[in-house]
């Protein structure tokens, strides 16, 4: 039997490409959306024509009840680009919970079948960002969620860890002259889903946060 993954945040860019990664590999999918149906969609024929079983499902993250998976892959998350203090609390509250409460009320939820979880995060976490700063922040704290998580869950064999890509070639913000970021090139989505794939089939790999992003982090 194949192993299946849920993968959030799959009908578009990087979740859709992370799910015809896994399907390639031979991993079943449930593929997650939450308004984009016609995408998800479009996904699951092209991961099933790879000859694998996937559904989507839909909805709030919080909502979503599929059957036992072995691998969790949190890829959702809210992306905003303004500084601190002009967020109001509302867009604080909804930030923190798709962005950390979610990946652990998933991560807990589906604890009785899991081999691993797989977050998603972001670049040098280390570094200040104020036209991003919220996101940042978030992901900064899903770092030491999937930390500790990963420390409690060893000894159920359990792992738990963190992909963080830069500037990628398919990112809504890549600057124009790619001179800019410190390898001269964006990071190709290829680089982010091979890690995945790498870190789902690591037996011994966990509590690790791995930057993939040319040296932007530095």
């Amino acid at each position: 039997m194949s192993e299946r993954v849920l993968v959030t945040g799959a009908s578009k860019r990087l979740g859709a490409l992370i799910c015809y990664e896994l399907a390639s590999n031979g991993y079943d999918l449930y593929i997650h959306y939450r308004t984009s149906k016609k995408e998800a969609e479009q996904v699951r024929e092209a991961c099933q024509k790879m000859g694998v079983n996937a559904e989507i499902i839909g909805g709030d993250l919080m909502s979503i009840e599929p059957p036992a998976v072995d691998h969790l892959i949190n890829n959702v998350g809210v992306y905003t680009k303004e500084s601190l203090l002009n967020y109001s609390i509302e867009e604080w509250k909804e930030c923190f919970e798709v962005n950390c409460f979610a990946p652990f009320a998933l991560t807990r939820r589906f604890l009785p079948t899991l081999k691993s979880v797989l977050n998603i995060g972001v670049s040098g976490l280390e570094n200040s960002d104020r036209q991003c700063s919220l996101y940042r922040l978030t992901k900064k704290t899903l770092l030491h969620v999937t930390k500790m998580l990963a420390a409690e869950l060893a000894p159920q064999g359990i792992r738990v860890n963190m992909v963080s890509p830069g500037q990628l070639s398919i990112s809504e913000d890549l600057p124009e002259d790619l001179k800019s970021l410190p390898m001269g090139r964006a990071t190709m989505p290829s680089e982010i889903t091979e890690m995945i794939v790498h870190l789902l089939k690591s037996p011994s790999i966990t509590g690790q946060n791995i930057d993939i992003s040319g040296g932007l982090g530095l």
